[in-house]
């Protein structure tokens, strides 16, 4: 059997470090930016059709339609159940054997602010962010 692989970045981040960095990137004054919790609330009651809560007969095309606006959605179960225990170091997976199968992964180093600067570059030009 191929071995299972955890990719991961090995260089252990600050999660507070890489919000600040996009938060500053993205042109997010202090006063708009929440914390995970409060954020996970907006995820979870965003809708951009508020049909889909009057139990409107075109649930799916409202459905869609949120899921469209507000990708993270799909991604509450995770968000819920793993992603602090994750971000925090809580749980820390183990990539020496990735490592040793990616010179790449070996060789990224941290997320750095160049980096990030690229991600919200290509998400601005693909209409993902304003």
């Amino acid at each position: 059997f191929p071995p299972i692989l955890h990719l991961e970045n090995p260089c252990r981040q600050s999660w507070a470090g890489i919000t600040q960095a996009l938060s500053t990137l993205l042109g997010l004054p202090r006063e708009a930016r929440v914390g995970f919790t409060e954020w996970l609330s907006l995820v979870k009651t965003f809708q951009a059709c508020p049909a889909l809560s009057n139990g409107d007969e075109h649930g799916s095309h409202e459905a869609a339609a949120n899921e469209k606006a507000n990708p993270a959605v799909k991604l509450i179960p995770f968000l819920e159940g793993s992603f602090m225990r994750l971000a925090t170091g809580e749980v820390v997976l183990d990539t020496l054997v990735a490592q040793g199968l990616s010179s790449t992964l070996k060789n990224c180093g941290p997320v750095s602010d160049k980096l990030l600067a690229h991600y919200v570059e290509y998400w601005r030009a693909t209409g993902f962010v304003a």
